[in-house]
């Protein structure tokens, strides 16, 4: 996050709370948007409360951060100060949390996404600056999205990521009452456009599934003639059913597949998709992204990569 504290606090009644943050600063966990004008009030802090090598450091990284001042991006810098301070400072050390139905997979999806569109978030994940919470479920992972919020009462450091399960694009999904709920408490929630994390992964990855090499390759082959909407929406761990029908609610949308690629399609691709799509993310771009999900679904990744950046 973007932390500007208040000048105010350049005190010794507040030095332990501002050296801490001071680490957090250096250690690249946050960052400090010093006003230029602000430098003055903690050099003379720096004189007060520190000496020597210490003190010349320190005032040294507060110029160097107040030249970036007017750099930063249009984030706007939460500020930091009053008598909860120290708080505010100890929930700024904790990681963020992102709350997910299964932190086991998701967290291969989340991890993988980062490392192909942004790096910021990616290194996030490195250095532990987010911690993924297991929900285990969607109700569960609501409950706990709450819970989450409650322990990070001061900046809302906490976001919930929810696959949609739409079977049809358009459709409201049926997550998203709670949703709307979670969001008027004050929850951040983050919706899927896509069924499930797995219709983002793109054709390269499901190439490198064990599975894929000990048959023939024309359910991938199949897989490939589907329209964005479609493959947007197919069930990939389990496919379509074993006698290649479609269920009502989605005959419309496959109803010019032929039959063939229908039961090509079926049994689906396992439940290890997003494992291997961490596993070999390295030759993924974002180009294969787009490409294979669309370029609505890019999108949609990459609005998800912005939320997560502001609760880092």
């Amino acid at each position: 996050m973007l932390i500007e504290l208040d000048p105010a606090v350049y005190t010794f009644e507040h030095h332990d709370s501002v050296v801490a943050m001071l680490v957090l600063f250096k250690r690249q966990w946050h960052d400090w948007a010093i006003h230029p004008m602000d430098v003055a009030a903690f050099t003379e802090f720096l004189r007060e409360t520190q000496q020597g090598l210490v003190s010349d450091t320190n005032r040294l990284f507060a110029e160097n951060c107040a030249k970036n001042y007017l750099a930063y991006d249009k984030r706007a810098p939460t500020r930091l100060g009053g008598a909860r301070l120290a708080e505010g400072v100890e929930e700024l050390g904790r990681p963020a949390a992102v709350i997910v139905e299964n932190a086991e997979s998701d967290g291969c999806f989340l991890r993988a996404v980062a490392t192909v569109l942004d790096s910021e978030v990616r290194e996030a994940f490195e250095k532990g600056r987010i911690a993924l919470v297991h929900g285990g479920g969607v109700g569960d992972a609501c409950k706990q999205a709450r819970k989450v919020c409650e322990e990070l009462p001061r900046f809302n450091r906490a976001l919930l990521v929810l696959d949609s399960d739409r079977w049809v694009p358009g459709s409201e999904s049926k997550h998203e009452k709670k949703a709307r709920e979670l969001r008027k408490a004050g929850v951040k929630v983050h919706v899927l456009l896509l069924r499930e994390a797995e219709n983002y992964v793109p054709n390269r990855v499901f190439v490198a599934i064990p599975r894929q090499r000990g048959r023939e390759t024309t359910h991938l082959d199949s897989l490939k003639t589907l329209s964005h909407a479609q493959r947007g929406h197919l069930d990939m761990k389990n496919g379509l059913k074993s006698t290649g029908d479609t269920a009502s609610y989605q005959r419309e949308l496959y109803e010019d597949l032929p039959d063939f690629h229908r039961r090509r399609l079926v049994g689906g691709f396992g439940d290890r998709i997003l494992h291997y799509f961490e596993d070999f993310v390295r030759s993924v771009s974002a180009e294969d992204i787009m490409k294979n999900a669309g370029p609505e679904a890019l999108e949609d990744l990459r609005d998800m990569l912005d939320q997560i950046k502001r609760i880092v």
